[in-house]
Order: C-alpha cells, then sequence, then structure tokens
C-alpha cells in the first residue's frame, strides 16, 4: 500500500510543494480526511507535532512539542485502525534554527521564518 500524509494546510498552500503533495496522494490533516483514509483501509501518517517540530529552536532539538488536540487518536479510534507509532529523529538538524525573521514570517504567511547557519 502506498502511505497517505496528513499534512497541514500549509502544505497545500506553497507552490509547487502543494501540487506535489496531492499528487502523491497526500491530504489536509483534517478529521473529515482522516476518517475516509482510516476507514478505506488506507496506510495513513500523521506527524503529532505538525510543523512545530521542524521549527523549533535548536537548543530545543529532540525534544517532542505540544502535539494537537489528539484527532488521530479518536478517528483510529472509530475507524478500528491500529496505530503503530514510529520516530523520525534529527528532522531539527536539516536547518539548525538559531533564530526566527517574524515580520518576514508574517509578511510571507508563514509560522515562522528561521535564521540558520546553513
Amino acid at each position: 500500500r502506498d502511505l497517505r500524509l496528513l499534512a497541514a494546510d500549509l502544505v497545500f498552500d506553497l507552490p509547487l510543494v502543494g501540487q506535489a503533495a496531492r499528487k502523491a496522494g497526500h491530504t489536509m490533516a483534517c478529521t473529515s480526511d482522516a476518517h475516509r483514509l482510516l476507514e478505506a483501509g488506507e496506510l495513513t501518517a500523521v506527524f503529532p507535532e505538525g510543523y512545530k517540530g521542524l521549527g523549533k529552536p535548536f537548543k530545543d532539538r529532540y525534544k517532542l512539542q505540544r502535539f494537537g488536540r489528539g484527532g488521530f487518536v479518536s478517528a483510529a479510534l472509530r475507524s478500528g485502525a491500529p496505530i503503530v507509532p514510529c520516530s523520525i529523529v534529527g528532522s531539527e538538524e536539516i536547518y539548525p534554527k538559531i533564530g526566527d525573521v517574524k515580520l518576514l514570517a508574517r509578511l510571507l504567511g508563514l509560522p515562522y521564518f528561521p535564521l540558520t547557519p546553513l
């Protein structure tokens, strides 16, 4: 089975990235889409930290950020789908965030605009 990702709305708003995500079969992280995929028996991935996991300061690397409201758990319970915990370690090393340009992030409609030595 193909892995279908539940992604933040932001992913689908980005030029090229949103189109590629849709072509790959990914969908928005919302309750109705989660129920639809799980009830159809689709292999579905969710990132409970959301983009907060990538946007944390370098000093907070390897520390979990607060999860959302647990909607993926209730969707899995309702559909009878198993939850298989997985972990991606080191994503915050892609670009070590040492600062945030909040004004630029707001102007671009992004949750953060990282300052990084890379």
